[in-house]
């Protein structure tokens, strides 16, 4: 496509957006009937959309995609989300995902009710399809604070008797919020001309609109939940390996923003243990999936990224993100653990406990002078480590 095609592509876009310098480029394809989408690094390296070099005005990104057919156009919201002055007030753009929401039926596009309920409490703001035709997407400014992701789970719709293979019209119906730290795919398609600009949205009434899908959400499914698993009692069981790999085994590892989900989440629970099962999952090791340009350098890379940033977020995705993901019951990924194996919110033991506590007796690896343990030999070169480690061997 040329320059002037996408110009003419994207203007549809409001100009409050048009006018934003954080928008980013990704590849996509089609596997198996789904759009599959990952972002590009214009640069040449394997920077994720995340880093704040590759966001550009609107018009340079759509330069770089002049007479690529694989490249899409997509704003990322950074850690604080996206501030937009609106008679001089800041507020923030909120972006509603609404998967399995559009189908074509008889050869026209149909969408749920549910779809222009939304769109009518959302006052007509800016609504686009999506880059599948199967779902929309609306954009509301509003003065709720920025939060993480939220996923609303929803009941098979009607599409599913029409389109029994498509998972956005069964298992995968939901309605996905965005305001900070994730990247959303633009198609310019503008559902009508009156959802052509952005609306204000009271945060009232917004949470009354989360509200309102928490309650369409399927009995047997955990409702919608902003990042953060707390525990329901002082023990937090530990994860099971092999629970987790089984809850791994059926979450999609195509998905950008859910392989940062994942390591979010095993980075929170596991901490630098859950790498090589990190690992594994990007490569498509458990659900027989691989992903066709893995680099295990980016994936490590990826997963250190997430230690540093659940140290600075300590509350967020965890095991019930896991579960939710996979429709794994969390009892099957975790085992219950007491005594000392346990993690509890305990912050520890008083003197006289420990005073008085009785330790089982040593095991000496070398009879009085190693027992078994965690052990730092370090000395200055040549002073003979080497030789004290084959001796004591």
């Amino acid at each position: 496509m040329n320059s002037n095609a996408l110009n003419a592509k994207y203007q549809s876009l409001p100009v409050e957006i048009q006018q934003l310098k954080s928008f980013v480029l990704f590849k996509h394809h089609v596997q198996n009937g789904e759009v599959k989408k990952r972002p590009y690094d214009w640069r040449g390296g394997k920077r994720g959309n995340d880093d704040p070099t590759l966001w550009l005005p609107m018009a340079d990104a759509i330069s770089k995609m002049v007479n690529r057919s694989d490249l899409g156009l997509a704003i990322y919201q950074s850690s604080s989300g996206i501030s937009i002055d609106r008679d001089g007030r800041q507020l923030s753009l909120c972006i509603i995902d609404c998967d399995g929401f559009v189908a074509e039926i008889a050869g026209q596009s149909k969408m749920i009710p549910l779809g222009w309920d939304l769109i009518d409490r959302c006052k007509n703001s800016y609504a686009e399809l999506s880059m599948s035709y199967r779902g929309i997407k609306l954009f509301v400014l509003t003065d709720m604070k920025p939060q993480g992701k939220l996923i609303f789970k929803l009941p098979a719709n009607e599409f599913a008797e029409i389109y029994p293979d498509v998972k956005k019209y069964r298992d995968s119906h939901a309605v996905e919020v965005f305001f900070s730290g994730f990247w959303n795919a633009l198609t310019g398609e503008v559902i009508n001309s009156e959802c052509s600009n952005l609306q204000f949205v009271p945060r009232e009434e917004l949470q009354e609109i989360f509200d309102y899908l928490a309650s369409l959400a399927p009995q047997t499914a955990i409702q919608s939940q902003k990042r953060g698993d707390s525990a329901p009692s002082a023990i937090i069981p530990l994860p099971d390996k092999l629970g987790l790999i089984e809850a791994l085994s059926k979450i999609d590892n195509q998905s950008e923003a859910i392989w940062n989900e994942i390591a979010w989440s095993l980075a929170r629970v596991l901490g630098i243990d859950g790498l090589e099962l990190f690992v594994c999952y990007s490569r498509g090791d458990y659900n027989g999936k691989p992903y066709p340009e893995y680099d295990e350098a980016t994936v490590r890379d990826r997963y250190r990224r997430a230690l540093d940033e659940v140290q600075k977020r300590p509350q967020g995705f965890g095991l019930g993100h896991l579960s939710r993901l996979s429709g794994i019951p969390l009892q099957t990924i975790t085992r219950s653990i007491s005594g000392a194996q346990a993690f509890t919110t305990d912050s520890g033991v008083t003197a006289s406990e420990l005073a008085t506590k009785t330790f089982p007796p040593l095991e000496w690896v070398v009879d009085g002078v190693l027992p078994e343990g965690c052990y730092l030999l370090s000395a200055r070169p040549k002073v003979g480590k080497s030789w004290l480690a084959l001796q004591i061997c």
